[in-house]
Formats: C-alpha cells, sequence, structure tokens
C-alpha cells in the first residue's frame, strides 16, 4: 500500500500540481500569520514558513493520491463484478467455479458455486 501511495505521488502531474498549491497557499498563509513581522523587520520563524508551504503540498498530494487510488479501487471491482457474472463458457466437460458474493452481509465470498 505504502509503495502504490509513493508511486502514485510521483506519477505525472501530481508534484507540479502539488507544488502550485503549496505555493499560492503557503505564501497566503504566511502574509497572513507572519505578514506584519515581515513587514515591520520582526523577527521571522522560519520553521514556521517552511511547515506553511509544507502542509499545502502534503495535503494536495494525498488527495491526489487518494482520488487515483479510489479509481484504481474502483475499476479493480467493476471487472471484478464483471467477470463475476460471466456466463458459463458453454464446454460442459470444463467445471467452472463462480464466486458468490453478499454485499448486504457485509462478507466477500459466501460460497462457491459449481457448474459442469
Amino acid at each position: 500500500m505504502i509503495e502504490r501511495f509513493i508511486s502514485h505521488s510521483l506519477e505525472s502531474g501530481v508534484p507540479r500540481r502539488s507544488l502550485l498549491v503549496a505555493v499560492f497557499v503557503g505564501t497566503v498563509l504566511n502574509l497572513i500569520n507572519q505578514g506584519d513581522a515581515a513587514l515591520s523587520g520582526g523577527a521571522i520563524n522560519w520553521t514556521k514558513i517552511a511547515l506553511t508551504f509544507a502542509v499545502p503540498y502534503c495535503v494536495a498530494t494525498y488527495g491526489a493520491v487518494s482520488y487515483r487510488l479510489r479509481q484504481e479501487r474502483d475499476a479493480l471491482s467493476s471487472q471484478a463484478a464483471s467477470h463475476q457474472h460471466a456466463p458459463p463458457s458453454g464446454n460442459s466437460a470444463e467445471t467452472e467455479l463462480h464466486a458468490l458474493r453478499s454485499p448486504e452481509r457485509g462478507s466477500r465470498y459466501i460460497g462457491v458455486r459449481i457448474e459442469p
């Protein structure tokens, strides 16, 4: 799971988009939080500045990756559903196993149907 998260976070578009969000949101938040200190020549907390840019980057990356993981999971479940309801091949000598699904019970597999 962690490998897929890292893989999706490095896919094309994600780092660039997250960086743009971090620059825009981080700049606005830094002006709100430390603008008076910066304009008056007061002490600036560089750790807060770094974190104010890092947090929007992480949030934007998490949002993009969770969206891609959801798409991946939905695609896999729709593939499984289409294979699950596929008609038998018609070969009477071949035994086919079909996993039965019961979403209302909350269990994924409740039995196996054997068709000659």
